[in-house]
């Protein structure tokens, strides 16, 4: 008997996606290099952003470029 195949919640694979496009010795990317990176158009990392934003996944800077946040900081790996 096969096992059925189960599908996972778009949005949030989208989300993980972004929080990927992330690399150990980046400083802060901007909204184009983050739809670059995963191929996501800019509005949709735009929403995703402001989502993960609002958790402190990630952090807005002041020139608007995002960097890893506090919640993320953990789950990265050691160097």
């Amino acid at each position: 008997m096969k096992k059925p195949v189960l599908k996972g919640v778009a949005a949030v694979e989208w989300a993980m996606t972004l929080l990927a496009a992330f690399r150990l010795d980046d400083g802060a990317l901007s909204l184009h290099e983050l739809s670059e990176r995963t191929g996501l158009v800019k509005s949709t990392v735009m929403r995703l952003a402001v989502s993960l934003e609002r958790f402190n996944w990630i952090v807005r800077m002041p020139d608007g470029r995002y960097q890893v946040g506090s919640a993320a900081e953990p789950h990265l790996p050691e160097e």
